[in-house]
């Protein structure tokens, strides 16, 4: 499989120009043969890519690739406009006779799909981009639009150029994101041994985000996204856990194990227990004796 550089852009643009909705418009479920960027000039609604449901605003950029299906709903309250251009990252020999067209269920031309290429520099083209420079972002596409519309003299280069410095924009903060994505990852791990290792030791929000030098309201939401638990129900999962290995194996009572694995107060622990296992530290400690 043919990988390219991102240096060696050559993009070529099919289509451009401003659409509008009005309020409550919703856009049909569908699919189409290239890839679509949209910025929203104005408005709010949410867009169903490929299942995954992203809440867009005003200087939120979307890009639509081949085949997946898409869908749009504006909200109710105000109208819905933004500027759209359909394209390929390269130019290929067919690119000026390919008509853009959305895909129809009944005569679909697999042929004409264009690919999404891969780059040698490793980037994941994102979905939905949050723009640092929105004012830049949509000068580009204002431009790209008017010299579409005009099409006066050498307006396909001129085009093509604005948009290939726009799409390196979209590249850059693609590779920051898959950057702090994966110092996030990083953490969350780190994190999860350190919690294994000293889950008996006071814990707690403040004192686990200073682990990894990070705001502790940020911490909360990278650590649920990347285990699917708020941090602290994962630190009260491990206390309960090894307490269940305490339980069935020393002869520790409750209010010591309890003090063991790093509950400071015993009521709150067996409340703890209770939620997670269906029983309190006392059932289960019986149950564990008569095995």
């Amino acid at each position: 499989m043919k990988h390219y550089l991102i240096e060696n852009l050559d993009p070529y643009i099919r289509w451009a120009g401003k659409t509008k909705y009005i309020p409550g418009g919703n856009c049909v479920l569908r699919k189409i043969y290239d890839h679509e960027l949209i910025y929203i000039i104005k408005g709010k609604g949410n867009f169903t890519i490929d299942s995954h449901c992203y809440d867009v605003k005003e200087n939120d950029l979307v890009l639509i690739h081949p085949t997946v299906v898409h869908f749009v709903k504006t909200s109710y309250s105000e109208p819905y406009e933004f500027l759209g251009v359909h394209f390929d990252f390269f130019k290929q020999t067919d690119s000026e006779n390919f008509i853009y067209s959305v895909v129809d269920g009944k005569n679909i031309h697999k042929r004409q799909f264009r690919a999404t290429p891969i780059f040698k520099e490793n980037i994941k083209i994102i979905s939905k981009f949050y723009i640092p420079n929105s004012l830049k972002v949509k000068e580009l596409l204002e431009t790209i639009i008017s010299e579409f519309e005009e099409k006066k003299i050498y307006y396909k280069t001129i085009c093509n150029t604005y948009l290939k410095e726009l799409l390196i924009l979209l590249f850059r903060i693609s590779k920051n994101k898959t950057i702090k994505n994966g110092k996030a990852r990083s953490n969350v791990i780190h994190l999860i041994n350190y919690i294994n290792q000293h889950f008996n030791i006071k814990l707690n929000r403040t004192i686990l985000a200073k682990i990894v030098g990070l705001n502790p309201i940020y911490l909360t939401t990278v650590f649920k996204k990347y285990t699917g638990l708020p941090l602290m129900k994962y630190v009260n999962k491990i206390r309960i856990y090894n307490s269940k290995k305490l339980m069935s194996s020393t002869s520790f009572n409750i209010s010591e194990i309890a003090f063991k694995v790093g509950f400071q107060d015993i009521h709150y622990f067996s409340l703890m227990f209770k939620k997670m296992e269906g029983l309190t530290p006392s059932q289960f400690m019986q149950l564990s004796k008569t095995k």
